[in-house]
Formats: C-alpha cells, structure tokens, sequence
C-alpha cells in the first residue's frame, strides 16, 4: 500500500477511523510503525496505542506532517476546522489526502487543500466487521497510482470501487 517506511495519518480516529486502521493491520497492508492517529480524547489516544500499537496524539498537525497519506475521518461538521487553514494546507501540500466525511465534497476539499490530491469516500458500517463497501471518487489531478493506494486502504475492510462523484449522493443514500 504504502512502500518503504511511508506513513498514513488517520485524523479524527473514531469508530470508522480505527475500523479501517484495524482492517489494514489485519490484511497485513501496513504495520503499526507506519500508522499516526489523531482524536481529541485522551481514552480513545489510549486505547488506539493499546489495541493496535499506532502511534497517537491529539495534535492533527503534526499527525499531517508526518503523514505521507491522510484519511480525514473526523464529523463533516469539523473538516473546515480541521482543514481550512495555512499551516495545514503546508502540512498536507502534495500528499494525498481521503476524506470519510460524507456530504463533503470534492470542490470543498479543493478548496480547502487546493494543493493536495484529495480523493473522496464514501464507506458504509458494515466496514466495522470488515465487510463495507466504500466508493471512491477522485478529484482533479488524481493519479492512479493514488487511486491505486486508496482502493487498497478500503478493500482491507469490504469491498471498494471508484465512482464519479455525481454518483456519490445516491451511493451516500443507499449506504444510510
């Protein structure tokens, strides 16, 4: 997925963000070396390092610098927050970034991180036992290769295809 020694943040790692850490620990895709997790509470940062052996902090900037890929897992709610500022728009520029928010799309992440490849995905639950299917589209300037990575991420937990985000609403609806 990500060779050599490169590193995947999961920012805002809640229940869908550790559900796929744990799938791509499970499949073998990453070791625990190579994954960096963000939430703001201290018993989730606890549990993350205890459960998986990642690395975890509370600080999504430096989690982003880190990173040579990002999933942005946090609420829709926050990705502006998250997102939407100088320093983090440096920490994320030419790096690929995934966004799990649903409702948010591509031209909000272009907007934000108008400097990064940014792929938009829609997982569904069922990704929680390892049988989700996520669908993906990619934004402007996306290669293949890094379709490639984020097609692997998610088929560590289900099934996973890319789509033109004109379909994402009605596969955001069907997931629902």
């Amino acid at each position: 997925m990500l060779e050599g020694n490169k590193t995947l943040a999961v920012i805002g790692c809640g229940t869908m963000g550790e559900a796929i850490v744990r799938g791509i620990l499970r499949s073998g895709k990453l070791p625990p070396a190579q994954i960096i997790a963000t939430d703001k509470r201290p018993e989730q940062l606890t549990a993350l390092r205890d459960r998986y052996g990642v690395r975890a902090t509370s600080d999504n900037l430096e989690a982003a610098r880190a990173a040579h890929v990002a999933l942005v897992a946090t609420k829709p709610q926050q990705m502006a927050e998250v997102l939407d500022e100088p320093a983090m728009r440096a920490a994320l520029e030419g790096k690929l970034v995934i966004s799990i928010a649903a409702g948010v799309r591509l031209d909000q992440l272009q907007g934000w991180l108008p400097a990064s490849a940014v792929i938009r995905a829609m997982p569904n639950t069922p990704a929680l036992i390892g049988e989700g299917m996520t669908i993906l589209a990619r934004g402007r300037g996306v290669t293949d290769a890094q379709v490639a990575i984020a097609l692997e991420m998610f088929r560590a937990c289900g099934k996973c295809t890319e789509l033109d985000e004109k379909n994402m609403d009605v596969c955001t609806a069907l997931n629902g």
